[in-house]
């Protein structure tokens, strides 16, 4: 999948089937969400670093693992 395809009328309902198939999916909805413009207020946004904490772990994990002797 790419990130495109979120944006696609034809593969945006299969996507969402995929993900939440006890909920249908509504055409209109996507269509109008798909000509907004949303950004977060990372300024009110509560900042919760505990995933990017374990992705820079991970990162590290791999990176040790993958190194070359």
């Amino acid at each position: 999948m790419d990130y495109s395809d979120l944006f696609s009328q034809t593969l945006a309902p299969i996507i969402w089937e995929h993900l939440v198939p006890h909920i249908p999916f509504d055409k209109e909805r996507h269509r109008e969400l798909c000509g907004s413009h949303i950004q977060p207020d990372l300024q009110v946004t509560p900042q919760d670093t505990s995933l990017i904490d374990r992705l820079i772990d991970n990162l590290r994990r791999a990176h040790h693992e993958t190194k070359p002797l």
